[in-house]
């Protein structure tokens, strides 16, 4: 029997509060405007905090600041630090009242991202909101800003896999996590659903067995042209043993696409792959296999849409084949397919790496989700490496112990996850932060025994800072970048957090926008860590812009350049660090009415900062510095 058959997965990348909620929420802040009631009302919404959810309320505003009825509020949210790599997204959809209100129960630590949709005029069309962030039990206003016409995408290909259909059609909105649901197909074409910008839109075909066949983000050019299910080509597999000998019943598994990716713009978490892998099918007696993938040519020379597989069979080490920015043979990129054109997959001995979890209750913790992720460091023809994220994930027994045989060796940087189940109370604990682990030692871990850090931070004002965003990185850190395995954490209404911690050096990075703080921490017992946030660097000025360009559609972006060599970089905001985090900080960037813009950033070691602005074909860059009087002209003419 397969190890993926015994729960292995490859990955690549309070009712009692109602009347309270009723009525500061809904009777007080909601029906005016005045600033003492909307200080009361968000005292009351955010000490419910610490409950498992929490009320969220608002309300929605026309272009011009009347409310709006009937309106459709959207939130999508994860929830840090690793429960969104185990669970769905968290989505909830809510209607405005008359007085344009609403409100709905968020979980308390999550990452949502939210937009509003107006009523449907008769001709189809519709106002829609902006994309933005909202931080769960607080009140806020959303204002509809553009009005969209309905959007149609023709659809075709779909009877192109008679052998894996009828097929179906699933959209996803990408925002800090990817909602999908299924769309129908109506005489070949799809309604698009009303959205913000910034929303990122994905198009799944999924097979009868509910298996993702196909995956990819679609730009406006592609909605306009159509989408086409790419056409199956036959391919032939080969999976042999480190002497060439034949391996039967290897399962071979495929990527959806491997150019999917959906980006995390409102938070510091980086990217996630939204890549899912199938079985497609098992190798036989002379270890081959004919599999029907989902290719896009470009030109006349290998296909470039060739997904990736991966052959496992239990006792052997995992192994990659296909193309991921050139053709990947058994774990090496740029390589050349032999003359017959079969894929070859090599399968190694497997190094087993197992473990062990026993509970705060000291009994052995069992059904724990379990993911081991790293960087695949594919070695190229002509030196270096492209790298490729992938993770596997697993359970605990019954007795709390896991099992992972089928790790590839190209495996580097590995970090293990924990994602801790519900307490007795209704919440979750916290998911312990990790360090490399090492695959040649058995993996023992007591919760019991790690130290906890404890987290206090203030902002600006030294208020509770619990709007900020908090990051842990293992030191030494070097050019490590953000990704789906950073820790994120989410502080508490009194701006605190506690999380178990494996022993070591860790740096911690704490941000709300405004201010910034960051220090090394080095955690050998339960350690209490205090951070007042130290303003931002600020740059003031102002964008001149057509009529017509709507602020929403001015991007701001973030180039680095090294000025200084030498020494090791790791205590430090890092190019590594700084660049995702700048990033985010200028995303977040608002331009008022007459045009005054203040960029907020962080300084980063060694380097020099510069910035660009675009609109509608226009751009211009200039450099982060702190001052004031920038002009950025955007104007046409």
């Amino acid at each position: 029997m397969d190890g993926y058959t015994q729960g292995l997965e490859w990955v690549p990348g309070g009712a009692k509060c109602d009347t309270l909620v009723c009525m500061f929420e809904l009777g007080r802040w909601l029906g005016t405007r005045n600033v003492a009631w909307l200080l009361v009302v968000c005292a009351a919404v955010r000490s419910l905090a610490a409950q498992e959810r929490v009320a969220t309320a608002g309300r929605v505003l026309a272009v011009d600041g009347k409310p709006v009825a009937g309106a459709t509020v959207m939130f999508v949210g994860s929830v840090p630090p690793l429960f969104d790599r185990f669970d769905p997204a968290d989505y909830h959809e809510v209607k405005s009242d008359e007085k344009g209100r609403f409100k709905v129960r968020l979980l308390a630590r999550g990452d949502y991202a939210t937009w509003a949709v107006g009523l449907t005029n008769p001709d189809g069309s519709c106002w829609v909101s902006d994309l933005r962030e909202v931080q769960p039990g607080t009140g806020f206003e959303i204002q509809l800003r553009e009005k969209q016409d309905v959007t149609r995408m023709k659809v075709s290909g779909l009877d192109g896999w008679k052998d894996v259909g009828p097929l179906r059609i699933e959209l996803g909105l990408s925002t800090n996590t990817v909602r999908r649901q299924p769309v129908r197909v109506v005489d070949g074409v799809v309604t698009l659903p009303p959205r913000p910008d910034g929303l990122h839109v994905m198009v799944f075909v999924v097979n009868r067995d509910g298996e993702l066949l196909f995956a990819e983000s679609l730009n406006e050019a592609r909605m306009l042209d159509g989408f086409v299910v790419p056409h199956p080509q036959v391919a032939r597999v080969r999976v042999c043993g480190a002497a060439g000998n034949a391996i039967a019943n290897a399962v071979i598994r495929m990527e959806a696409d491997t150019r999917c990716w959906g980006e995390r713009p409102n938070a510091l978490g980086g990217h996630r792959s939204l890549s899912e892998w199938r079985v497609v099918g098992k190798t036989d007696d002379a270890g081959e296999l004919r599999v029907s993938v989902p290719t896009r040519r470009e030109g006349s020379s290998y296909p470039h849409g060739f997904s990736m597989m991966v052959a496992s069979k239990r006792g052997y080490r995992a192994s990659l084949s296909g193309f991921y920015g050139g053709v990947v043979i058994d774990g090496n990129a740029s390589a050349s397919l032999p003359e017959d054109s079969v894929l070859p997959f090599t399968l190694e001995k497997a190094a087993t790496w197992s473990g062990r979890i026993v509970g705060r209750d000291g009994l052995p913790s069992q059904n724990l989700p379990v993911e081991v992720s790293a960087q695949m460091l594919l070695p190229m023809d002509r030196g270096g490496f492209r790298q490729y994220a992938t993770a596997f994930r697993s359970a605990t027994d019954v007795d709390g112990s896991f099992c992972f045989e089928q790790l590839p060796k190209e495996f580097a940087e590995v970090l293990f996850h924990v994602g801790m189940r519900p307490s007795a109370n209704g919440g979750r604990e916290r998911a312990p932060a990790f360090r490399k682990v090492d695959l040649k030692q058995r993996f023992l871990l007591d919760l019991r025994t790690l130290p906890v850090l404890d987290l206090h931070v203030l902002d600006l004002n030294e208020l509770p800072a619990r709007n900020a965003h908090v990051l842990l990185l293992s030191v030494p850190i070097g050019e490590r970048k953000l990704d789906a395995s950073t820790h994120v954490l989410r502080l508490d209404n009194a701006g605190k957090a506690r999380v178990p911690v494996q022993p070591g050096r860790w740096q911690v990075v704490a941000t709300d926008r405004f201010g910034l703080h960051w220090t090394v921490v080095d955690v050998t017992k339960d350690q209490s860590v205090a951070i007042r946030l130290a303003e931002l660097h600020v740059l003031r000025g102002t964008v001149l812009k057509d009529p017509e360009t709507r602020r929403s559609r001015i991007k701001f972006g973030i180039n680095m350049q090294h000025v200084g060599f030498g020494g090791v970089m790791n205590e430090g905001i890092v190019p590594a660090i700084g660049a995702p985090l700048n990033r985010w900080l200028l995303g977040g960037t608002e331009i008022g009415e007459d045009g005054a813009v203040a960029f907020r950033f962080a300084s980063v070691e060694r380097t020099q900062l510069g910035a660009f602005a675009k609109a509608a074909g226009k751009s211009t860059k200039f450099l982060l510095t702190p001052g004031s009087g920038l002009e950025i002209d955007l104007r046409s003419k």
